[in-house]
């Protein structure tokens, strides 16, 4: 169960609220929420690979591991929580936005490569971390021309992003 709950509110449409010359719109806005990554299929199955192998005498069938699996696999799951506000100005031919966020993943999925001595596939899928991504993420938008034969747009966007392995 991945439950989610968002809300906005256009602080601009509320009466107390005051005209602001250019200001055609301003929007604040929240959501948190889990949400989950499920492994590959067959990933927690072991299995095996026919092999053809040439002896001097002829060719015998056999069998290779294919993938040692993994039945302690389980879904990575994660919680996230961001705010932000968006705002129109000058008619529409302006718009920004800009969202703060906080996400933890807990059981991460990590694909670990394995030594050649397990006879198996070089790597294999384990829940390895915790892991927490916090950033923010910025954009702005203009209409540079608006005519008859031609518009103009330019959007312009950047984020920063950090990183920190928990466990």
């Amino acid at each position: 169960i991945y439950p989610k709950f968002s809300a906005s509110w256009h602080l601009s449409q509320e009466d107390w609220f005051p005209e602001l010359p250019g200001l055609d719109q301003l929007r604040l806005r929240t959501a948190w929420g889990w949400s989950g990554l499920q492994p590959e299929a067959n990933a927690a199955v072991l299995s095996f690979r026919p092999q053809l192998v040439d002896t001097d005498t002829a060719a015998v069938g056999g069998v290779t591991v294919e993938n040692l699996g993994n039945p302690e696999l389980k879904p990575e799951k994660s919680r996230e929580v961001e705010a932000g506000f968006d705002g129109d100005f000058l008619n529409g031919r302006l718009g920004m936005e800009f969202t703060y966020y906080k996400k933890r993943s807990e059981d991460a999925l990590v694909l670990r490569r394995l030594p050649p001595s397990s006879g198996a596939q070089s790597r294999q899928w384990e829940n390895l971390a915790s892991i927490e991504n916090r950033g923010l993420e910025a954009g702005v938008n203009a209409m540079l021309v608006n005519s008859p034969g031609m518009t103009w747009n330019l959007n312009l966007s950047g984020s920063v992003n950090h990183n920190k392995i928990l466990d």
